[in-house]
């Protein structure tokens, strides 16, 4: 059909929760940051601070969806993560938000380092989960839940996670 089993690093929320089934046991926590250009004076300090901004997001994300209800804020929500990253190397936004993890590699890969800056100040912290198509054997969930608790208990997430950081 071309449809995943499972997704790995997605937030748990209410209404994914109605499409998917997620891990009990989360992947990691991970806090949500912005990206914005080096030479900008902006610093985040609070919703307020965002009025007038333009902020591009990853369409469909939660955090997409909860810079669309900050007021004044102006969205632009695209299809991929280097989109982002290049239309805000290239001003053409004026900050961007995801989580840190993931800006930090894609910022890397693209060599904008020496351009591009995440805020200290986090949006938001999330865990992150492994979503799993309803079909799955609730089987699999709990030994692929076991896993992960034995993986959290030896080091072997943080020793993962500090690949990307």
């Amino acid at each position: 059909e071309g449809k995943a089993d499972l997704f790995v690093g997605m937030t748990k929320t209410e209404k994914r929760t109605q499409i998917y089934r997620f891990s009990d046991i989360p992947l990691y926590n991970i806090p949500y940051v912005f990206a914005k250009n080096k030479e900008d004076s902006f610093e985040y300090t609070g919703l307020k601070s965002l009025k007038g901004k333009r902020i591009s997001c990853l369409r469909g994300t939660n955090s997409c969806l909860k810079i669309g209800e900050i007021l004044g804020a102006v969205q632009d929500d695209l299809d991929g993560l280097e989109q982002i990253i290049r239309k805000l190397s290239k001003g053409r936004t004026d900050l961007a938000i995801y989580h840190k993890l993931g800006l930090q590699w894609i910022i890397r890969n693209l060599d904008l380092q020496g351009r591009i800056m995440l805020i200290g100040k986090s949006f938001k912290n999330r865990y992150q989960h492994i979503a799993y198509r309803p079909t799955i054997s609730p089987d699999i969930i709990v030994k692929l839940d076991h896993i992960l608790r034995s993986m959290h208990r030896d080091g072997t997430i943080e020793r993962i996670m500090a690949n990307y950081r």
